[in-house]
């Protein structure tokens, strides 16, 4: 290969090289001036073969003498738990996790936790399983709202309620749990204990993101 070739071969190298930098240049000058747009991939929402929902429960969520609304709504095998504001726009959505066939809340109750403290008390089947053994449990979900403001809302998922099961037709196991607020520590908020014989776990408020923590 002669001396001219191989000038040549570097010539080309070096000024494809500037013109990538300068291609590379104009894209992210024009990525930050916003004329060029950059192209992102929109995930399309879940499609669902069958949907039902319970009816729209009014309750005074916010203390302000309007209706809010929560319902409940099962899409496939998934279980979900809407908030409606006094005009009825959906404003807080929080899947139930289900663990067999039959999922499906059967007790809701509003509870207050302290003077700027409500509680929705969810009383959740989480479903069956049956095969060789049979496993049946329910769970309570915990919705609270601080202030009256609906932007507060949040969900904590919390221990179970009730528990059936019996394995291989030798063991059996049914426990019901009961739920009770007090204010153990006097400290101006009501503590959740839930409770069977023995068997006792109390859940306490945070104040500083609004959720209970198992103590």
């Amino acid at each position: 290969m002669n001396r001219t070739l191989i000038a040549s071969f570097f010539s080309t190298l070096v000024l494809f090289g500037q013109n990538a930098m300068c291609q590379d240049e104009r894209f992210f000058r024009e990525a930050f001036s916003g004329k060029f747009k950059i192209k992102s991939k929109i995930q399309e929402a879940p499609k669902y073969n069958w949907k039902t929902n319970s009816p729209l429960y009014a309750i005074d969520l916010t203390g302000n003498g309007k209706k809010e609304g929560i319902i409940f709504e099962k899409k496939d095998s998934e279980d979900w738990v809407h908030i409606h504001d006094s005009s009825m726009k959906k404003v807080f959505s929080y899947p139930l996790e289900a663990r067999g066939f039959g999922a499906w809340p059967y007790k809701v109750s509003i509870r207050a936790v302290s003077k700027n403290i409500k509680v929705i008390l969810i009383h959740y089947f989480e479903g069956k399983i049956q095969t060789i053994d049979y496993k049946g449990t329910s769970r309570l979900y915990l919705l609270t709202i601080k202030d009256g403001d609906l932007s507060t809302l949040t969900m904590t998922k919390g221990p179970a309620l009730f528990i059936e099961e019996e394995k291989n037709k030798k063991s059996y196991i049914r426990r019901t749990y009961n739920v009770s607020l007090f204010d153990y520590d006097f400290d101006g908020f009501k503590e959740v204990a839930i409770k069977y014989h023995v068997i006792s776990r109390v859940l306490v408020y945070s104040k500083d993101d609004n959720t209970w923590k198992i103590n």
